[in-house]
């Protein structure tokens, strides 16, 4: 086994003790504040700290990557035409960092989008206001089939008496 596999499986076995002995003391977070923190990284503001949290991330990926890159260059094991390289420093740089950046830009405009249905009403607490007012329901009338006269059945005229 390499050392990474070793910390791996250490890692997981410390994590699971951990929930077990949290169980057992009854110190896990309960259902209820797990599902607020889900409508609280649902909302607009929620949706900026990921987002910022991801460039933040990605921008000193892309700086460590440019310096390993250059290292590995200047010591000869790498060229510097290397596609492979070039490409991963690419999406860091161009689909990882500026897809989560101008996504929070975008999320920071202020402006109302149709994903959910928070962002039009105003009130910000996670509990969206009915757009349109309930449709009250109408019976329903039973339909009824209109009589059709077969022209080949035979129709006796009623007679009169008088």
């Amino acid at each position: 086994m390499t050392n990474g596999q070793i910390v791996a499986e250490v890692s997981g076995a410390v994590i699971f003790f951990t929930l077990v002995i949290m169980q057992w003391y009854k110190k896990l977070p309960s259902v209820d504040s797990i599902q607020e923190l889900a409508s609280v990284m649902n909302s607009r503001g929620g949706n900026i700290m990921v987002l910022g949290s991801f460039s933040v991330f990605f921008f000193f990926s892309a700086l460590r990557f440019t310096y390993w890159f250059m290292e590995k260059s200047a010591d000869g094991k790498l060229s510097p035409q290397d596609t492979l390289g070039l490409a991963a420093f690419t999406w860091i740089t161009g689909t990882a960092f500026g897809g989560s950046f101008t996504s929070m830009v975008k999320a920071m405009t202020g402006e109302n989008t149709k994903a959910r249905s928070t962002d039009g009403n105003g009130n910000g607490n996670g509990h969206s206001t009915p757009v349109l007012a309930p449709v009250q329901a109408q019976p329903i009338q039973p339909v009824v089939q209109p009589v059709v006269a077969d022209p080949a059945v035979n129709v006796q005229q009623p007679t009169v008496q008088g």
